[in-house]
């Protein structure tokens, strides 16, 4: 007994604290005396279990310290605070299952305090218990719950059930609580585009203010909220503000844009178009919407070149072409046509038909780069001609262009393709000066001096690019495949 008399005190200084400063004071004590008393028929394994749960929390082990204080209930299960604590670690170690357990042996005792409310709401959200979650912080909430901590819950909650009307009132809230969040202006701001165009950009301009990483976004969304405002027609309007939310790679609210167009015109193709090519982006298959845009307007660009594109995404590119075949007899003028078609064709093996169409889109947008890119990009992958092709492609995007980071990448491309590693490293530093964090140019970089034998050269650069790239994307893959490879 003098063993577990001397030790608590310690356990009590180091034993982290999950709510309030004196919780575990209050749990140690009677520790302490119900053994003196000889309540526990096994004082010996009570302090045992004290012991070890303290070891726990010294090692940052939630799970065990979770475990732990579960064994403790057995021996102590009249301690309500036993109960608290095990649902805590239990959370924290993402046992929602065992934390909800006990979370909701507290609510039938009515012993949740605001801040267990929030906890139980967390844990009911991992186990995807949507309606709990949201019960539970609300009721936090009227028992004075802290609002910056509860609104920020209620607003991610919302945007996974799609609720906007909910996630408006919320976002009104946040940026009153907390208005330097420029996040929470932003999204209110495109949010309030779909429901209520000219209360919007109020929102969306403090956003940037805010942070002015967000002014190239904002400014799309301006421009085409003032567009939207050229013709009273709320079909037109939400097709505008859905395009430019789509450009924004905002699908979620661009389908709800779309799907009230449809609601609004049933009849309209185009709506139906732009909503199936939505759903692809928020993980569904948008077929039908699309073959009903189709039955509506069969020469629909919007439809022929989403259906091609559904096609693409399947791996069947003949059945691409058929329909982007028609868009581009109802528009031969457009370049975006023109190049996807190109790139149908690649595809399919028809490389000369191919650059046909890569030609004429830089014929018809001779100063966009975009396209000049495209077909150096088309010459390079399947090796077609590259001193021919895209090394002229090449410079007149540069041409246009001196300054841009994927221009001078481009050529350092070529050059390596080409074996001259000399011009090839040049272009590829010159793009890095102007981006550093350009991860494309630091994997050809990368690649070149591997080609060279500067092995840490090579690995210092093939590592930059699998950092600076986004996860899973192409460019951080083929990072990953030669540094594999070649530092195993």
């Amino acid at each position: 007994m003098l063993f577990l008399t001397c030790l608590l005190p310690n356990i009590i200084l180091s034993m982290r604290d999950p709510w309030e400063p004196t919780l575990l004071v209050r749990l140690i004590i009677p520790l302490i005396i119900i053994p003196l008393l000889g309540i526990s028929p096994n004082p010996h394994i009570v302090s045992q279990i004290a012991y070890r749960t303290h070891l726990s929390i010294k090692d940052n082990a939630p799970s065990e310290v979770s475990a732990k204080f579960i064994r403790l209930i057995e021996y102590l299960p009249w301690r309500q605070d036993l109960r608290e604590l095990a649902a805590f670690y239990a959370l924290e170690a993402g046992d929602s299952l065992t934390a909800l357990f006990y979370f909701k042996q507290l609510a039938e005792i009515d012993q949740l305090s605001p801040e267990h409310l929030i906890q139980m709401g967390d844990a009911a959200l991992l186990s995807n218990d949507f309606t709990l979650a949201l019960e539970s912080w609300n009721t936090s909430f009227e028992q004075g719950g802290p609002p910056a901590e509860l609104l920020p819950r209620l607003y991610h909650l919302y945007q996974q059930l799609k609720d906007y009307p909910s996630q408006i009132e919320v976002l009104k809230s946040l940026v009153t609580i907390l208005p330097s969040v420029a996040d929470y202006h932003y999204h209110l701001g495109l949010l309030l585009s779909i429901t209520q165009p000219d209360s919007s950009l109020v929102y969306l301009l403090r956003a940037a203010e805010i942070n002015p990483s967000l002014s190239a976004s904002v400014q799309i969304m301006q421009s085409n909220l003032n567009t939207a405002r050229l013709v009273d027609d709320p079909v037109y309007t939400q097709m505008v503000i859905g395009r430019a939310l789509a450009s924004l790679d905002e699908w979620g609210y661009a389908f709800e844009a779309f799907s009230q167009a449809t609601e609004l015109s049933p009849d309209y193709a185009d709506a139906w178009a732009f909503l199936g090519e939505a759903r692809h982006h928020l993980g569904e298959d948008g077929y039908r919407d699309l073959q009903k845009s189709l039955d509506l307007d069969p020469e629909s660009i919007a439809a022929n070149t989403y259906m091609a594109i559904y096609w693409q995404r399947q791996g069947r590119h003949d059945l691409a072409s058929n329909y982007l075949d028609v868009a581009i007899q109802v528009d031969p003028q457009n370049p975006v046509l023109q190049a996807e078609m190109g790139n149908i064709l690649a595809h399919l093996g028809n490389i000369n038909q191919a650059l046909i169409h890569y030609q004429r889109a830089t014929e018809l947008a001779p100063r966009d780069s975009t396209y000049w890119h495209a077909m150096a990009r088309f010459s390079i992958k399947y090796d077609h001609d590259i001193q021919q092709i895209a090394l002229p492609a090449a410079r007149q995007a540069l041409y246009l262009n001196p300054e841009d980071p994927t221009s001078l990448d481009l050529m350092g491309q070529i050059y390596i393709r080409m074996d001259d590693t000399y011009t090839a490293e040049r272009f590829l530093l010159r793009s890095l000066e102007y981006d550093p964090d350009y991860a494309p140019a630091h994997l050809h970089l990368g690649f070149l001096y591997l080609m060279t034998g500067e092995m840490q050269k090579a690995f210092n650069e093939l590592s930059f690019a699998r950092s600076l790239a986004e996860p899973g994307s192409l460019t951080s893959e083929q990072a990953r495949r030669l540094l594999q490879t070649n530092f195993p």
